[in-house]
């Protein structure tokens, strides 16, 4: 176990066999009621190997009962049994009621596939089994229909999270990245449609957007993020291919059609906070209609507000927003585009520890 800035990790790599679920209650045990206060048990996993499936699955409950998130580093590896075990990331604070929490760090491997069953008798039965113990112990942990897709991979192909749609999907955060440009107000719109896509079911596509730079190619799963921001200091970017853009034209006839000229437009506030309007139009069957939201980027926070329709306060009491309309709180990875590769976004940069 690994204690770093008030918080206890313990590491689990290599293939999980038999046992180690019981191994990790007994370490997480002396810390289990002070880290319930603060929801700071993380367990670090990295399997290349997989492992026992129902190993796997008392993992994911043991975490899941306890309170203890799960992660995959940069460069680690969790597949198989593992993934399963990931699933379980659960975290608990201050008598909150118990939420998802499983973190992915930029170039992380995480990869699902159906129970491998290693018994040449049975196979029938014991698949059936093996699939009707993992819907009773991940279902209250993952979708349904991912649970189900995932059944149609096999060991030697198993099904990769890989993109900013999978974890969103899924109920996965991401952990150490860098934050995204400023300067760009597509992104403030990546932020909406992300928000609204999960907390509202609400999907848009066939928006008109348009590709700039040197190596334009909209085929390319990559987004531009240059220059990014770091505890509130601009950082140097790897330049990617491609910045995806709303064309002139759409943005500037929503701007009349809602009598709002400060559309799609950076509006710089108070303490570092940035802000711009967002009006989408979409159709849903026969029916033409609007999405209207105000996004509020708080850099220092790494914290992004999606409200509901345009608004123009920002308010504080006590250091916590308040908005009238109804509004979201999502991290700024959400202003990333939804088919960014995960492999494609940069790590922050460590900073100097304060002395």
């Amino acid at each position: 176990m690994e204690s770093k800035n008030g918080g206890y990790t313990a590491k689990l790599q290599g293939a999980i066999k038999v046992g180690d679920a019981d191994r990790l209650s007994s370490e997480f045990s002396p810390f289990e009621s002070l880290a319930r206060l603060a929801g700071n048990l993380v367990l670090s996993l990295d399997s290349g190997e997989g492992g026992d499936f129902d190993e796997g699955l008392r993992i994911a409950e043991l975490a899941r009962v306890i309170g203890v998130s799960t992660r995959v580093d940069n460069n680690a590896q969790c597949i198989s049994a593992c993934a399963f075990a990931f699933l379980g990331g659960t975290r608990e604070l201050g008598g909150e009621s118990p939420r998802p929490s499983r973190y992915l760090v930029p170039g992380a491997n995480l990869c699902f596939h159906a129970p491998a069953l290693s018994h040449s008798e049975g196979t029938f039965d014991q698949g059936v089994a093996a699939v009707a113990r993992l819907f009773d112990k991940l279902g209250p942990m993952a979708p349904r229909d991912f649970l189900v897709e995932l059944l149609s991979y096999d060991r030697d192909h198993c099904r990769p999270i890989e993109t900013i749609e999978d974890i969103l999907r899924i109920g996965i955060d991401l952990d150490q990245y860098a934050l995204p440009a400023k300067n760009i107000p597509e992104l403030f719109v990546f932020a909406v449609l992300n928000t609204f896509g999960r907390n509202k079911n609400l999907h848009i596509e066939g928006l008109p957007f348009t590709c700039s730079g040197d190596d334009c190619d909209p085929e390319e799963d990559l987004f531009v993020s240059e220059p990014i921001v770091i505890g509130g200091e601009h950082q140097a970017a790897k330049k990617l291919p491609f910045i995806k853009k709303l064309s002139d034209s759409f943005k500037e006839n929503l701007r009349v059609e809602t009598g709002d000229s400060r559309l799609f437009m950076i509006t710089p506030m108070a303490h570092g906070i940035e802000s711009v309007k967002v009006a989408l139009a979409y159709h849903a069957g026969d029916t033409r209609g609007h999405l209207l939201a105000t996004v509020f980027f708080d850099v220092s926070k790494e914290r992004v507000y999606v409200v509901e329709g345009l608004v123009d306060e920002f308010r504080e009491d006590f250091g916590v927003p308040v908005f009238r309309n109804r509004h979201y709180v999502v991290p700024a990875w959400y202003m990333y585009p939804s088919e960014t590769n995960l492999r494609a976004l940069q790590l922050a940069p460590v900073l100097p520890d304060s002395k």
